[in-house]
């Protein structure tokens, strides 16, 4: 078992290894980037795909690896714009290790997708000649944190509906202006400081809680907004290559690209209840 970054670098090739580097999930990218402990301490998802190839290439017989981009979901459901994109940025810097990898080879299938939608979010359309959209979106670059990270901060979890006693608006301000690098209304904090009490109420009930209501306030100045805090039924991408991704149809449920990994993985036999 290894338990923090240098340890993984230290670890030996061969034989099994289990990595925890972190107290529950791992920390989202947006965080990492802005906190040196974590840089130090907690290895990004391209170098735990680096780790795992170099032990698995090692077989002689094959093997079957899944790499989740997990925290992206965890954003979405968040509504967290800096949570979702780094992550997804994150997830991207690994496919290319995975892709240096397979280049030159013919014995590799790889499978790149998700297995839902959402929250679906979108960017608006702002400014004559929807001109203040990019300006907008580019002020991504200067979140230093995400939601989840405010809500450390004040002691909360998503589900909480009460504040501790002594924090107060401007505390609530000052996390979230330091966390996006962006001024906010008095107004807006006042929502966001009622709807981490469970005060906040909206037509939709799904926008009611701090993730809808933090989307919504910065939504005003970053041009992104989420429609849920929800999974949705949209269609979602599908890539691959390597021997077998042939087979693939241009539509195709996801559940069913599970019998194609078990064809080319040989293992029909194990999956037979």
């Amino acid at each position: 078992m290894v338990k923090s970054k240098a340890e993984l670098n230290r670890a030996s090739e061969n034989g099994k290894i289990l990595g925890t580097f972190y107290g529950s999930h791992l920390p989202y990218s947006v965080d990492h980037k802005s906190l040196p402990e974590l840089q130090e301490s907690v290895p990004t998802l391209a170098e735990l795909t680096d780790a795992a190839l170099k032990r698995l290439d090692k077989n002689n017989n094959g093997f079957i690896l899944q790499i989740e981009g997990g925290r992206v979901d965890h954003a979405a459901h968040g509504n967290c714009p800096s949570g979702l994109i780094y992550d997804q940025i994150a997830f991207d810097d690994a496919i290319k290790v995975v892709m240096d990898y397979t280049e030159g080879r013919d014995d590799t299938l790889v499978i790149l997708t998700t297995d839902h939608g959402n929250a679906n979010p979108g960017l608006g359309a702002y400014g004559s000649g929807y001109s203040q959209s990019p300006i907008m979106l580019d002020t991504i670059k200067d979140y230093k944190h995400s939601f989840e990270w405010v809500h450390r901060q004040l002691n909360v979890s998503w589900d909480d509906t009460s504040l501790d006693d002594g924090i107060t608006v401007n505390r609530v301000r000052e996390l979230i202006e330091y966390a996006s690098n962006t001024r906010i209304t008095e107004e807006e904090a006042i929502m966001a400081f009622q709807a981490l009490n469970g005060d906040f109420r909206a037509p939709f009930r799904n926008r009611q809680g701090a993730a809808g209501v933090f989307s919504g306030i910065m939504a005003n100045y970053n041009g992104i907004y989420f429609i849920s805090t929800t999974h949705t039924s949209d269609y979602v991408e599908l890539a691959a290559w390597g021997p077998g991704s042939d087979k693939i149809p241009t539509f195709v449920r996801n559940t069913d690209l599970f019998d194609l990994m078990v064809e080319m993985a040989a293992v029909q036999d194990y999956t037979t209840f």
